[in-house]
């Protein structure tokens, strides 16, 4: 990295605008990522608009040994074209990272696997793998249980929607955030000062004084903490403080003769009425969830190619938009048969798991292939053998490799959409929990998860030992986004 720093084409943008020397960034460095952050190439650098002279302040917005520093970036300079809106990230029932969640997760899981008798034949397919004779109904049965299981206990898990603004909800994040600081501050040797005086400026309440110990800055953060959460709570079902803070802007911009300004706040106020009730008549009528395509665009003379069609015809139907788009794929997805691996000696691909006698036979060696084949095809071949054995990677897979592989793993990759079982359930066996240590509670919550992760091993396990693809594992979901948007034709997709 420091060789690539070095090249002359890269240059550190807050020295280039404002030639101040480069500040601390970090408290203590535990590791390299980040340091480099701020550097640009030259051709790079005509896109920053602004940048804030000056690092932000330690834990001035989340706690921690590293600070903020912001640019403002021209991003059709910078990327080089117009770069659409990103669309919004589906919410998701469950993220492990919500401590509250965990617990009710697993009791959830758990009653509904006992209910099921999951747990017991688990133990049969354990007997199975160990006399190496397969029972791949049971494996199938098992691992369609775990998934209701998780599917059902994720949607059951309590929902908690933004929190309408109102200035009382921000003065108590504002004082639950101090609080944090200053506990933070007499548990370890951070000085957090600065953001403390800065926050407290924010404020602007003489008679707020900070704790000067650590139990009573502890008991009091608790108590704003659980006012904080009613008061959230009260305004998520009410939105009492957002009206009337609405209203008291309204009151005044009349006392100030700005009437532009009042029928401002009036039209946002009732454009977040309008949107409330539109909101519960969606739900009541099932309209929620999140949709495809509405209509496509397909050609008037089904005997005309769309790439040199004029006339279209809308279809809204969705079943028979599937349908279209099922068949469109197989065809645009189909393309490479009569290429070199889909043609003799190479066909093997009427066996969709690729396990017939012909692949097996190319992968030891064995394969008589034809004399009349080319160099290109005989070298592809010889390449396509095994260069060890078959078992010289132990096939078993270990509870640490499982654990080490899903905690680097990032939560929000997108990995079943058609379970929608996704990362954050196989996160949640080894996430952090509410619990208090060593409680009867959290004994019974780390056994629940030890006893569903063993079990989640041993499917896993099942398909390594016998070869076994679970029937889920060969469904495919292909995202079809609009080339055109606004005119989805069926070959623009």
């Amino acid at each position: 990295m420091s060789k690539v720093l070095a090249a002359p084409q890269l240059t550190h943008i807050s020295m280039h605008k404002f030639a101040f020397r480069q500040a601390q960034k970090h408290v203590k460095i535990t590791r390299s990522a980040g340091r480099y952050a701020n550097f640009v190439t030259l051709r790079r650098k005509r896109c920053v608009i602004e940048v804030e002279p000056l690092y932000q302040p330690f834990s001035d917005n989340i706690i921690g040994n590293h600070r903020g520093l912001y640019l403002d970036l021209d991003t059709n300079l910078f990327f080089g074209n117009n770069i659409p809106p990103v669309t919004k990230m589906e919410q998701r029932d469950l993220v492990s990272k919500r401590a509250h969640q965990i617990k009710p997760y697993f009791d959830k899981v758990v009653a509904h696997l006992e209910e099921n008798n999951w747990f017991e034949k688990i133990a049969m397919l354990r007997q199975c793998m160990e006399s190496g004779e397969p029972n791949h109904e049971l494996a199938e049965s098992l691992d369609n249980i775990r998934i209701q299981a998780c599917q059902q206990s994720a949607r059951r898990l309590k929902r908690y929607p933004p929190v309408p603004y109102s200035p009382e909800i921000a003065r108590m994040r504002n004082i639950e955030h101090v609080l944090r600081l200053q506990r933070h501050q007499l548990t370890s040797e951070q000085d957090h000062e600065e953001s403390i005086q800065r926050r407290l400026a924010q404020l602007n309440e003489p008679n707020f004084h900070l704790p000067g110990n650590k139990e009573n800055c502890e008991r009091l953060l608790k108590a704003t903490q659980k006012d904080l959460r009613r008061m959230e709570k009260e305004e998520r079902e009410t939105a009492k403080r957002r009206r009337q803070h609405q209203q008291e802007l309204q009151a005044s911009y009349w006392e100030a003769d700005d009437a532009k300004s009042a029928k401002i706040v009036q039209q946002i106020q009732k454009a977040e009425e309008m949107a409330r009730v539109w909101k519960k008549c969606a739900a009541a009528r099932g309209l929620t969830q999140e949709g495809g395509l509405s209509y496509l665009l397909v050609p008037e003379d089904p005997d005309i190619s769309p790439k040199q069609c004029n006339e279209w015809r809308r279809i809204d139907d969705q079943e028979e938009i599937n349908d279209r788009l099922q068949v469109r794929n197989q065809k645009h997805f189909g393309q490479a048969k009569g290429g070199k691996l889909t043609s003799p000696p190479f066909d093997i691909t009427m066996d969709f798991e690729g396990t017939c006698a012909k692949a097996e036979a190319i992968l030891a060696g064995t394969f008589q292939a034809p004399e009349e084949l080319d160099d290109t095809t005989e070298w592809l071949l010889d390449s396509l053998q095994y260069v060890t054995e078959s078992n010289a990677v132990e096939w078993r897979l270990t509870e640490e490799e499982f654990k080490g592989k899903v905690k680097v793993w990032n939560e929000r990759t997108s990995t079943s959409p058609i379970t929608n079982v996704h990362l954050g359930h196989a996160k949640a066996y080894f996430a952090r929990h509410s619990l208090k240590s060593d409680s009867e509670d959290e004994k019974q919550l780390e056994a629940d998860r030890d006893e569903v992760l063993k079990g989640h091993l041993t499917l896993l396990n099942y398909a390594l030992q016998f070869g076994y693809s679970y029937t889920r594992w060969k469904l495919i979901v292909n995202a079809m986004l609009e080339k055109d948007p606004g005119q989805p034709k069926i070959h623009r997709l």
